[in-house]
């Protein structure tokens, strides 16, 4: 009985033991926890402590709850269930007004169904109904009123939510419930959608712009009036055996009117082609485009080119230069003598030299309208006792501009040598 109780009591004893050991390893392993997720080293610069606790935010958020509904967590038609399936199958968004000039709640959709068959503009967030189609399986738009409606909701990243709902109607004609659901489309333009062949045409337009940099005419000659023009590039269009230059920068709003794209400082009219300079450098231009509808966009890049200075040959320069005032001289271009003035432009056309005197005639030279080379007389300047007539020799595409210094003859008979010097602007 003695032996008894003293094995009950060693029992007893090694149980308590045992539960304090268990208790003491229990609040040892808690503060190792709280440990390891609280305390930061003291070696622990402050710098690594930022970065430690960035990526723990980083961690926390990686799956944020502004994410759902886009993204990898977007409704898809194949996940979507039942009718809202059903719909999401068949009914597509094809494309969606894009142009800067159009608010995105004042959009246009471009929707379609039966594999692009038929199609329909809404509106952004208006209703659009369909209906069962009378000859067989499937889904068709509907002009009036019906039990089954979808509204697109264009979203900030470029996708496209698409609401759906159906009225459930009893037998008698009495609504039941309506059920409502939702799914999110990714425009897809695909063989559905046409470009008209206007809309080509101008578009296409844009591919043939040839860069030719900043113009020395306007470095040179610009003054106030074009003195924001200065930092411009130049862009030379050609198209059904027109050609014409855009002086354009980043940022400038282009439209296409009258037959010529053109920049706007005003306000874009909605009905026509439009376009916006992503960029415009040294190294090219990059200019993204819309047709009037704004459902179809085109981007152009156009690379920087290298312009060799042209050959300042003997026929490009006046002859026979005889002062006929202080600000006159009579000279010979080609096989035309011709009296020029200070500040004259004379521009070599096929049927020669022309004297621009006009201010619509000017501007069609500044825009490559009418093409030549194009000499500018500075005037005359008195050198060394000697009168020299002084000007700049442009090039046909204007990329260069070469100073011309010409002895004037004072006497009746003489002889005259030419000075060309390269021009730094």
């Amino acid at each position: 009985m003695i032996i008894l109780t003293v094995i009950k009591c060693d029992i007893d004893r090694f149980l308590k033991w045992g539960i304090a050991l268990c208790a003491a390893a229990a609040s040892i392993t808690f503060g190792w926890v709280i440990y390891l997720f609280l305390w930061t080293p003291s070696s622990m610069s402050e710098t690594e402590n930022d970065l430690s606790v960035k990526k723990l935010t980083q961690i926390a958020y990686l799956y944020p709850l502004d994410a759902i509904g886009s993204g990898p967590l977007a409704l898809r038609p194949k996940i979507a269930c039942g009718w809202v399936s059903r719909i999401a199958e068949e009914f597509s968004i094809i494309a969606f007004d894009s142009r800067p000039d159009v608010l995105q709640k004042e959009a246009k959709i471009l929707v379609a169904i039966r594999e692009g068959k038929e199609q329909s503009t809404i509106h952004n967030g208006k209703m659009i109904y369909l209906q069962e189609r009378s000859e067989g399986k499937g889904l068709s738009l509907s002009e009036t009123p019906t039990s089954l409606w979808v509204k697109p909701i264009l979203l900030d990243n470029g996708n496209v939510l698409v609401e759906a709902g159906r009225k459930l109607i009893s037998k008698e004609g009495n609504l039941i419930a309506e059920e409502k659901g939702e799914f999110t489309s990714t425009p897809h333009r695909g063989a559905s959608f046409r470009l008209q062949e206007s809309q080509v045409s101008c578009l296409g337009e844009l591919k043939t712009a040839v860069y030719l940099g900043q113009d020395p005419l306007i470095l040179k000659y610009g003054g106030k009036e074009y003195a924001a023009w200065k930092d411009k590039i130049k862009l030379e269009f050609t198209a059904e055996s027109k050609t014409y230059a855009l002086f354009v920068s980043q940022g400038d709003l282009l439209q296409f009117n009258e037959g010529e794209w053109r920049c706007m400082p005003n306000a874009l009219t909605s009905h026509l082609p439009i376009a916006r300079v992503v960029t415009a450098n040294a190294k090219g231009v990059e200019i993204q485009a819309w047709d009037e509808s704004g459902f179809y966009s085109l981007n152009v890049k156009i690379e920087a080119g290298k312009f060799s200075p042209a050959a300042t040959t003997h026929d490009l320069l006046p002859t026979s230069l005889r002062m006929r005032s202080t600000t006159q001289v009579s000279c010979v271009f080609g096989k035309k003598r011709l009296i020029i003035k200070k500040g004259d432009w004379l521009l070599k056309t096929a049927s020669g030299w022309r004297n621009l005197r006009k201010a619509e005639e000017i501007e069609d030279c500044l825009f490559h309208r009418i093409k030549g080379e194009l000499f500018i007389f500075d005037g005359i300047e008195k050198q060394q006792g000697k009168s020299m007539l002084q000007g700049h020799l442009f090039d046909r595409a204007r990329t260069n501009a070469t100073l011309i210094v010409l002895p004037i003859d004072t006497e009746k008979k003489g002889s005259q040598k030419t000075v060309n010097k390269k021009d730094k602007i």
